[in-house]
């Protein structure tokens, strides 16, 4: 009996050492749908290969829901669009830098052949894209002939709201609904012939949104979730570099 417990105690110190150390321990982490794909999935992957041990629960959602399991305590912290949360005293923001994003459609639709392109036309067409916060409703308040705004929250909620790029990808490529997207995104996309920029020249500036860390105020992060933001930072650095 008292080989076993002694077998126990050091498995428990070595698992708190792994916590420590920031190699272990389990992380739930959301992250809004643009931000998941560009910055922190591929940090995740980066976190796994260096530090096996660690359990991470990463959960991709639309902007409603990320802010609904942050404030709630489901996650230890969000990556998402962080511009309706300034001002909140219940949480710390750590700015990660702003993602520029493009109207798109599929390679051969009508639009593309539209010249000039009016507001008019794009409104005969739903776009396709995950729920956003009150800010950002001049993305599409003028073009998506069904956009609503959420009675209960005040988010807004496209035409057709997804919770993935992934799944907005595919539903541009198969009908006519248009999306929004990083152009990282797209590139594949594009140069294969299934995706096309729509250009809509009435627009001053692109969609732009300001993305950042996200956690309770009262919450000391542990050391692996302090390792992982550094290696999503670290992404967001190399994507900035690689559109200049």
């Amino acid at each position: 009996m008292a080989d076993e417990l002694v077998t126990r105690a050091e498995a428990i110190s070595n698992r708190l050492q792994l916590v420590r150390d920031g190699r272990g321990g389990r992380l739930r982490v959301a992250a809004g749908t643009y931000i998941h794909d560009i910055a922190v999935l591929p940090a995740a992957i980066d976190l796994i290969n260096a530090h096996p041990s660690i359990r991470l629960e990463l959960l991709e959602r639309e902007w409603a829901a990320a802010a609904g399991m942050l404030m709630t305590d489901r996650v230890d912290f969000a990556v998402f669009d962080i511009a309706s949360l300034r001002g909140m005293p219940a949480l710390r923001v750590e700015p990660l830098g702003s993602l520029q994003g493009v109207y798109f459609c599929r390679a051969g639709h009508a639009l593309l052949k539209k010249s000039p392109l009016r507001p008019d036309d794009v409104r005969k067409y739903p776009f396709v894209l995950s729920s956003m916060s009150h800010l950002q409703v001049g993305l599409i308040e003028d073009i998506d002939p069904g956009f609503t705004v959420d009675p209960v929250t005040g988010n807004i909620l496209p035409s057709i709201a997804v919770s993935s790029v992934r799944v907005s990808r595919e539903i541009v490529s198969e009908t006519d609904a248009i999306g929004i997207s990083h152009m990282s995104q797209l590139i594949e996309g594009l140069a294969t012939g299934r995706f096309a920029i729509l250009d809509l020249p009435w627009r001053k500036t692109l969609p732009m949104a300001e993305m950042g860390i996200a956690y309770k105020r009262e919450l000391t992060l542990p050391p692996s979730a302090r390792t992982f933001i550094g290696l999503i930072r670290k992404q967001m650095r190399a994507q900035a570099r690689s559109t200049k």
